[in-house]
């Protein structure tokens, strides 16, 4: 079931135990009817997905809502680019302090229910004591119709030498720095 893209669950109306393990990861269209506790297990959306670890980010599932990246993660030198158009679905990212130094390109872009981005302090920055400009490395956020909120925590991209923010109507704060 990892790969299907729609799920159709009617009558079950006495299913009272629903227990998914790494399964419709991939799912797009789901159709709950009468299926007793399966419409709030199958929201996957609404619970938050929590990154301890590069293999968290890795193992991840397409249909992620709400992804929370804790503090002092995905630091690894083989993660380059983190590119979030695999979560179709996502509607938040949390990122905590000093995570993701090593990462050179960070792409949000054509997320269209993405509403709410928050990064914490020292994140996507390789060294904070001497930062350069370093030209391979970018921040794109565009194509997120939805997004409304942009909060990027005191010296989070302080190396990058491009930031580009466009096509993003909805967009009503952006905070970034020590406020």
């Amino acid at each position: 079931m990892k790969n299907a893209v729609e799920a159709e669950l009617v009558d079950l109306p006495s299913l009272v135990n629903c227990q998914f393990v790494d399964v419709f990861v991939s799912i797009q269209t789901v159709k709950v009817q009468n299926a007793g506790k399966m419409k709030e297990e199958m929201d996957v959306r609404k619970k938050p997905v929590t990154i301890l670890s590069d293999i968290d980010l890795i193992k991840a599932g397409e249909g992620v809502g709400v992804l929370v990246v804790a503090s002092g993660c995905c630091n690894g030198n083989w993660l380059k680019e983190l590119n979030f158009s695999r979560f179709r679905n996502i509607r938040e990212v949390r990122v905590g302090d000093e995570c993701f130094q090593k990462v050179l390109e960070v792409k949000l872009i054509g997320l269209n229910e993405l509403e709410r981005v928050v990064i914490g302090n020292k994140c996507f920055i390789n060294d904070v004591f001497y930062p350069e400009k370093n030209p391979a490395r970018y921040f794109y956020l565009k194509k997120c119709e939805r997004l409304r909120e942009l909060k990027i925590g005191c010296h989070s991209f302080t190396d990058h030498y491009q930031c580009e923010i466009e096509n993003v109507p909805s967009l009503e704060v952006i905070e970034m720095g020590d406020l």
